[in-house]
C-alpha cells in the first residue's frame, strides 16, 4: 500500500521474478552460498540489514496513549508495531548480536521486520542492491585461491630471513 502510492506495484520481471520498483528480486534457494539444504519455501530474499540493534527510532505504548509522540514522526512512514520485552522471547541472533567484545545481544523481532521493510523499500524506491551469491565454480575458485595463499604462505614465511 506505501508502494502503491509512490506509483510501484509489483510486476514479473523477464526471468518471473518479482519486480518491484527499480529492483528485481531473486528468491532464495535451498543450496545458495553456504545455506545448504535449506527451507526455501515461499518467496524469500535474503536480508541486508539496515541498522544494528537499536538502530530506528521507538516510542512506548504509554508514549502513544497519552500523545506524547509527535505527529511528523508517523505521518506518511511506515511504522511497525511490536514488542521489546525480554519475557515474550521475540528475539533473535543477528549479524549484529556479537560485536568485538564477548557480549551477545540478540535483536528484537519487530526491528528485525523494521530493517526488511526498510530494505524493501530502499531496493524499490532507490535500487539498493540485494544481496546476492556467486555462482558454485565462482565460489570454489574462490576457496582454492585464498587456500592456496594460505598454504604457500605458510610454507614459506618461516624460510624467510626476517633482519
Amino acid at each position: 500500500i506505501y508502494l502503491q502510492g509512490e506509483g510501484i506495484t509489483p510486476e514479473r520481471a523477464e526471468n518471473g521474478n518479482l519486480r518491484l520498483g527499480k529492483t528485481v528480486f531473486k528468491p532464495f534457494e535451498a543450496d545458495d552460498g553456504s545455506y545448504v539444504r535449506a527451507d526455501a519455501g515461499g518467496y524469500q530474499i535474503l536480508l541486508n540489514y539496515r541498522k544494528p540493534k537499536d538502530g530506528f527510532p521507538t516510542v512506548s505504548l504509554s508514549d502513544v496513549l497519552e500523545n506524547r509522540v509527535p505527529k511528523e514522526w508517523v505521518r506518511d512512514r511506515i511504522v511497525t508495531i511490536g514488542s521489546t520485552a525480554e519475557s515474550l522471547n521475540d528475539y533473535f541472533y543477528t549479524p549484529f548480536s556479537s560485536e568485538l567484545s564477548d557480549e551477545v545481544t540478540r535483536t528484537a523481532g519487530v526491528e528485525i521486520q523494521a530493517n526488511i521493510t526498510s530494505q524493501i523499500l530502499m531496493a524499490a524506491l532507490q535500487g539498493r542492491p540485494q544481496l546476492r551469491i556467486w555462482p558454485d565454480p565462482l565460489e570454489y575458485g574462490w576457496i582454492f585461491l585464498w587456500s592456496s595463499i594460505g598454504a604457500i604462505l605458510a610454507w614459506t614465511l618461516p624460510n624467510w630471513k626476517w633482519t
